[in-house]
């Protein structure tokens, strides 16, 4: 019983405070340090995620046709003494590709998500790459995303909602897509249409 003891507790806790544990597509509970695919739920609407690189800035991109391959993220916690090694719903986060795959950006700062400031010329603010792991605070807010659950049975969006300053008041809104690009439409925060996909896990094969 003291093996199961701090699990059951945990699950308890969470339950109490709504924060609801989230599936892959083979209904494995979804966990940390572990590479999933982003895949879309609307059939005909695109494909998965990658990088590419437009004036030295690594972008976040999802593919226009479901075929091509898409590259895997691994989301991370900072609070494994409260959730051990799972992944729950509105959950503070930080998203990154895996190291040393990139797609298409040649040398990125990092491998970590964050939300740009707002792009001059679009006035979007756009998801690019660049972001610090970890160390949550007033200093890192950019480096911080939600997994929020949607329609459809294990349907998820990406929220850009951090709660990692008090003293920042921030306004929280959906990560979309932004047609810019014939192959590639850059990730950006909206008020409109979120990417809505499944975590599919990555086979090591």
């Amino acid at each position: 019983m003291k093996n199961y003891l701090p699990s059951f507790i945990t699950l308890l806790m969470l339950v109490r405070s709504g924060e609801f544990r989230l599936y892959d597509t083979g209904m494995k509970p979804l966990e940390a340090d572990i590479p999933y695919y982003l895949v879309p739920v609307r059939t005909n609407d695109g494909g998965g995620i990658t990088t590419i690189e437009t004036n030295s800035t690594c972008n976040v991109v999802r593919l226009s046709i479901d075929d091509l391959p898409s590259d895997a993220v691994i989301l991370n916690h900072d609070k494994p003494q409260d959730y051990l090694n799972w992944i729950v719903e509105n959950l503070d986060l930080n998203i990154k590709f895996e190291p040393n795959n990139a797609g298409l950006c040649k040398n990125p700062i990092s491998n970590v998500l964050q939300a740009a400031q707002s792009d001059q010329v679009t006035g979007q603010n756009f998801i690019t790459l660049g972001g610090v792991q970890g160390n949550p605070g007033c200093g890192t807010i950019p480096y911080w995303f939600k997994i929020k659950q949607i329609f459809g049975e294990y349907s998820y969006k990406i929220v850009y909602c951090p709660d990692v300053c008090d003293l920042v008041t921030v306004i929280c809104r959906d990560v979309g897509v932004y047609d810019q690009y014939a192959a590639f439409r850059r990730l950006v925060l909206t008020d409109g249409d979120p990417f809505i996909f499944r975590f599919h896990k990555k086979n090591p094969c």
